[in-house]
This record gives structure tokens, C-alpha cells and sequence, in this order.
């Protein structure tokens, strides 16, 4: 049961890198651009 768990654990943590690693390279460029125009 623990094993499983341990195993639900990683997919979870490796499907949040997945999405919030993208999404703070969009913000970062984001707001590169807005210091360029601003």
C-alpha cells in the first residue's frame, strides 16, 4: 500500500513540474517583454 502510494506521489509531483515549469517560463518571459516596453 505504502509503495503505491510513494508511486502516486511522483506521477503527481512529475505531472506539477510538467504544467508549472511551462507556465513560469511564459511569466519570466512575460514580463522580460513588459520591462522592454515599459
Amino acid at each position: 500500500m505504502q509503495y503505491e502510494e510513494d508511486e502516486m506521489h511522483q506521477q503527481l509531483a512529475r505531472l506539477l513540474a510538467y504544467l508549472v515549469l511551462p507556465a513560469l517560463g511564459l511569466i519570466s518571459i512575460a514580463i522580460i517583454l513588459l520591462i522592454i516596453l515599459l
